[in-house]
């Protein structure tokens, strides 16, 4: 239904296109999916489901916590405008199954879009957008959550100190880590 709408002709399913029988080749083609990935044109990550065989077009429970309220407000120079507030999601809020796989980390870190459809809403990562479900600012939902997400603008220029370089890759092997390896 997802790939209907985006009116995409072909999609790959990791748990159809990789045979699981075969340890062969289940092993050769899991060595090339950083090519897969960095290649497609979208990943649809179904990152509530707890197994390839569950669904993940269902109603979302989004915590109360993160709708968002707007505020009215007046500027000094007196224009009338509106500011968008919204709490960040807590961990426990972002406890999606997909999170915790060390398979699934090059996936996010490599894919040029993202459509997530996690517990709690969907999110969307472009090279220049990033945009939730419930209208709060993504950016830092996507920083603290999902710590690969700077991979996304590596088009950006290298600086000339190496030490952000090296912070994000501590931060990168840290969050790899953290996720259980099957």
């Amino acid at each position: 239904m997802v790939t209907t709408r985006l009116n995409l002709e072909y999609i790959w399913i990791d748990s159809l296109c990789i045979l699981q029988d075969s340890h062969k080749e289940k092993t050769e083609d899991i060595a090339q999916m950083d090519r897969i990935y960095s290649h497609v044109y979208i990943t649809i990550s179904a990152s509530s489901a707890s197994s390839a065989t569950e669904g993940f077009l269902h109603d979302r429970r989004m915590p109360q916590s993160m709708t968002p309220v707007s505020l009215r407000y007046l500027t000094r120079s007196g224009v009338k405008s509106n500011l968008l507030v919204c709490a960040e999601p807590t961990p426990r809020d972002v406890e999606d199954p997909i999170n915790t796989r060390g398979w699934t980390f090059q996936e996010r870190a490599l894919s040029p879009r993202l459509i997530d459809f996690s517990t709690t809403q969907v999110r969307w990562r472009y090279q220049s957008l990033q945009a939730t479900e419930a209208g709060c600012p993504a950016e830092s939902v996507w920083a603290n959550y999902f710590p690969t997400s700077f991979i996304v603008s590596a088009s950006r220029p290298l600086r000339s100190e190496g030490k952000d370089d090296e912070r994000e890759w501590s931060s990168l092997v840290a969050a790899y880590s953290g996720r259980n390896l099957t």
